[in-house]
């Protein structure tokens, strides 16, 4: 019997270390967003895990957290934002989206990372493609229908500061869609490729992926008036935007993982952190370190 209680002890204090650590790896996160702010754990929403069809386990750079390997065959891939009424409400009032992922894609491949649409609308309300080939971070966005969409205003013009590129997406595609769908503050939105802007920023090269083992940080945030990306180690960028997004989604919104609708563009690789956020991004979410890794350490 003292075997036993002496087992229990031993097992209870082993398993003691991860629980703590788990918190933290989730606060370290939620630190660096205004006290308050709604997460959404897409990972955790979705149940990953490898009871899923084309799920399997894999080691990722955070110690503390599980790590998936996304397959083809992973397509419950779809979240109601209908219950987070708080995560609207308060994207609503702060004006602010944010999303912090850590993947680790197939090589050469383009893939979206979440994407939100309207129930059987192909346009984006918003939407983070990453083509993994040309090294390139696409966000897209829907504007309201009151916002001119004239041919002779560039997305970003030369008045965007600190830009690696601003310009049409590379492999994204719009589908048809044009009814107007009203939201709840009697804003519309119509959803045709003319009122979807894309913000393009080039990624850094793939040989700085070498010291990261393929992994890639990621942080963004969309607001009324720019983007700012977090990518690995490198330094922030801010891309400024002449037309504003209006961040009050309709209430039947879906929020897609690793995919959008029509099973278009599946991210295919390795991933650890999926996360949302209802407020911006105040500093980059990771730790760097000399040598430039990314990491939750400190």
């Amino acid at each position: 019997m003292l075997r036993v209680s002496q087992f229990l002890v031993a097992l209870l204090f082993s398993l003691a270390p991860t629980t703590v650590t788990l918190a933290e790896a989730g606060d370290a996160f939620r630190s660096k967003v205004p006290p308050g702010t709604v997460e959404l754990d897409l990972l955790k929403m979705l149940n990953i895990s490898t009871l899923h069809k084309g799920v399997g386990r894999t080691t990722g750079p955070i110690s503390s957290l599980p790590a998936w390997k996304l397959f083809s065959g992973l397509n419950a891939v779809q979240i109601p934002l209908e219950p987070e009424s708080s995560f609207q409400h308060q994207l609503a009032s702060t004006g602010a989206l944010s999303a912090i992922f850590v993947t680790r894609p197939n090589r050469h491949s383009v893939a979206t990372l979440f994407s939100i649409h309207l129930p059987g609308k192909m346009s984006p309300l918003v939407r983070v493609a990453v083509n993994f080939r040309t090294r390139r971070f696409v966000l897209s966005y829907t504007v309201p229908d009151y916002v001119a969409t004239s041919s002779d205003e560039d997305e970003g013009g030369d008045r965007a500061t600190n830009r690696r590129d601003l310009d049409m997406a590379d492999d994204v595609s719009e589908g048809d869609g044009t009814e107007p769908v009203a939201d709840d503050a009697d804003e519309t939105f119509r959803l045709n490729s003319a009122d979807v802007r894309h913000v393009k920023f080039k990624l850094a090269s793939a040989k700085a992926l070498k010291k990261t083992h393929g992994w890639t940080w990621i942080g963004v945030t969309l607001t009324r008036e720019k983007v700012t990306l977090y990518e690995n180690c490198e330094k922030p960028v801010e891309i400024e935007l002449v037309h504003s997004p209006l961040l009050r989604f309709p209430s039947d919104a879906l929020v897609y993982f690793r995919q959008e609708p029509g099973l278009k563009r599946k991210f295919v690789g390795s991933v650890q952190v999926a996360r949302l956020y209802s407020n911006r991004i105040t500093s980059r979410p990771w730790k760097c370190s000399s040598a430039g890794t990314a990491s939750l350490e400190e």
